[in-house]
């Protein structure tokens, strides 16, 4: 099965017929998407690093190596090797350094087991051509970074030359030395490299049925093999860029690969966290994933063609590159760079290479909407928006004075910013808003409008409320307006009483005694500035409680003599009381009645006569003829059963 499935990847090949397009042959720039000059062959498999771009191209009855120069606008051959089925494929690319696999050593039949296939190189600083590996056994599509090349190797194999059993080697370009990375039984496959950090699929613990396949890496500075992912589900197609490294995985599809429907996700590593996470787990078929940075790409089936997907894993955000009714497979990116092999001009067996810069876009952002007002002010609105587009570069505020004003410009902010604080406004006036998103390509329509008018004066702050008798409760403030020609004190008693005003101050006044309150009552405050225009804002609230008129009685205890008899004491905190008034219910659910008045001074009572094995609850207040103080704590105690 393994060796099946290796010979059916590595030799993905389909003979190039050709085929005229009626395009023009310079590259067709559509803002961020562009197709590169295309040929009367087909194009696939591109892989990029910076400005250059390299495909495997069909020539006749071989396929050669192809580049672009994203800056000049220039197609040049890499490696145009002519003969017969001479096939050159699978370039990988790092800075002036371009690898591919290579036939022109190989038997006369590439798609036979053991074919031969060989890494080749090409220095686009020198123009210079080189063999990498050109072992007599197959080597797999190579991968690249710095100065080490890397690749699946079937020298080690089970003996059929193919890659049953393949390992993977690399190639250090500055010392010439050719060396092992990983060897273990059953096969390694699909290596990319970052860095000094190789990762491949592994099949150390293979079961049968695709399952216990693993993701593992190596460190070249340490030397250090270890595992990324070993779940037992089927896990291919593995790449890395810095720390993370991201996958094909079959975790999600109870059935593994190979049936009609196939359900593979793409799920991630960060190396220097020892986290994994999923990145797309979308219901079809995702595959073939890259990265260059925060940015992961990869081919998508959602729509039932393959089209491309990316998700930035700096903000968290998945997005479409491209959605389109033909097929678009196995992208690759650096930087803000996306390519892959397009099929919508194509013939069934002629492809093209297509490209899009994330960082132009091609068509305007979606609007905002609902635009609000969060806060007003004195000469503030602040404002928030829901962000509705995926590309903006940011956003536009526009503001007129009054209904009959003209709109105008009045900021941007960046993207992903919803909110926004229009200061240095006029006191007691109408302002109106909208908002809208641009980028490179143009604006998008506006949000919504609204409006709001500015307070007439600033709010007063620092509201406290001090209770200082029975009936009396000072408020004091802070004075912020310099406009105000008085401030309206606003009172409610209780909470849930209703709010009314009670005073008009003069001019910078800051302080005011409330006077003739209810004793023992919680009354509750709030003050703002006026003048000819309007009002400011309220203050903050302020509350506070008259005091009683006699102080309460305290650490109230009860203690069961017998069935029928319970002892109560008391701490009395008053000087002025004329006598406590002690109440009881039975049970936690009854009802409390006052069952005993006691003379002055007094601290305890025995409450008799009462029923057995029943539990009584009690609390008392002091009393004058002034009123009553607050009730002391609560306490219950039970009566001894009969007998």
């Amino acid at each position: 099965m393994r060796g099946a499935l290796l010979q059916l990847r590595a030799v993905l090949l389909v003979i190039a017929i050709p085929i005229i397009l009626t395009d023009a042959s310079a590259p067709v720039w559509g803002g961020a998407e562009f197709r590169i000059p295309n040929s009367m062959w087909g194009q696939r498999t591109p892989a990029i690093s910076g400005n250059i771009i390299v495909w495997s191209e069909g020539h006749e009855f071989n396929t050669d190596i192809y580049a672009y120069d994203l800056v000049s606008g220039r197609v040049f051959p890499i490696c145009a090797n002519s003969g017969w089925l001479t096939f050159q494929n699978f370039p990988a690319i790092f800075g002036n350094i371009v690898v591919w696999r290579d036939f022109r050593n190989g038997i006369s039949d590439p798609w036979a087991v053991g074919a031969n296939w060989d890494i080749y190189c090409y220095d686009l600083s020198t123009s210079q051509e080189f063999p990498i590996c050109t072992n007599t056994a197959d080597q797999g599509p190579p991968a690249i970074s710095a100065n080490i090349v890397v690749w699946e190797d079937g020298r080690n194999g089970d003996g059929s030359g193919d890659f049953s059993g393949s390992d993977i080697y690399g190639y250090d370009l500055a010392t010439g030395r050719e060396f092992p990375i990983c060897t273990a039984v059953n096969g390694q496959a699909s290596p990319a490299i970052s860095d000094n950090i190789i990762v491949w699929e592994d099949w150390r613990n293979d079961s049968g049925n695709y399952s216990n396949i693993g993701i593992y890496g190596y460190d070249l500075a340490t030397g250090r093999e270890f595992p990324i992912c070993s779940n037992s589900a089927y896990k291919t197609s593995p790449a890395i860029s810095g720390n993370i490294v991201v996958w094909v995985d079959w975790r999600n599809d109870p059935n593994g690969p190979g049936d009609a429907n196939d359900n593979p996700d793409i799920y991630g590593y960060d190396l220097s966290t020892s986290q994994e996470f999923p990145i797309c787990t979308n219901v079809s078929c995702q595959s073939a994933p890259a990265i260059s940075g925060s940015i992961v790409v990869w081919e998508d089936w959602r729509n039932g063609s393959g089209d491309i997907y990316g998700y930035d894993l700096s903000t968290g955000r998945e997005f479409p590159i491209c959605i389109n009714t033909a097929r678009q497979v196995s992208p690759a990116v650096s930087g803000s760079i996306v390519v892959w092999e397009d099929w919508r001009y194509g013939s069934p067996t002629e492809a093209d290479i297509y490209g899009y810069d994330l960082s132009t876009p091609t068509i305007p952002p979606t609007a905002p909407t609902n635009l609000r007002v969060t806060g007003i002010g004195a000469a503030t609105i602040n404002l928030a928006w829901t962000d509705k587009a995926t590309n903006e570069s940011g956003f536009k505020i526009e503001r007129r004075t009054g209904s009959t004003g003209t709109y105008s410009e009045i900021t941007t902010v960046g993207a992903n910013v919803a909110t926004y604080s229009s200061d240095g406004l006029a006191a007691g006036t109408n302002y109106y808003y909208r908002v809208r998103a641009y980028n490179e390509a143009g604006n998008s329509a506006y949000s919504n409008s609204v409006y709001a008018k500015t307070f007439a004066a600033q709010a007063p702050s620092n509201l406290t409320a001090t209770a200082v008798s029975k009936s009396q409760i000072n408020l004091t403030w802070t004075d912020n307006s310099n406009n105000e020609s008085s401030f309206k004190i606003y009172r409610k008693k209780g909470l849930t009483g209703t709010w009314a005003l009670v005073k008009t101050t003069t001019v910078n006044a800051t302080y005011w005694s409330n006077t003739g309150l209810s004793y023992g009552s919680q009354y509750f405050y709030r003050v703002r500035a006026y003048n000819s225009k309007g009002y400011s804002a309220y203050s903050n609230e302020a509350n506070a409680t008259t005091l009683y008129p006699v102080v309460a009685p305290a650490n109230l205890t009860a203690v069961t003599v017998s069935s029928s008899q319970i002892n109560l004491s008391w701490t009395d905190n008053s000087t002025n009381e004329s006598s406590f008034k002690i109440y009881r219910k039975k049970g936690a659910t009854g009802t409390w009645a006052l069952v005993k008045t006691t003379a002055a001074n007094a601290t305890s009572w025995n409450n008799t006569g009462l029923s057995s094995n029943s539990t009584y609850y009690y609390r008392l207040r002091g009393y004058n003829s002034s009123g009553y103080s607050a009730y002391s704590n609560e306490v219950n105690a039970t009566t001894l059963p009969p007998g």
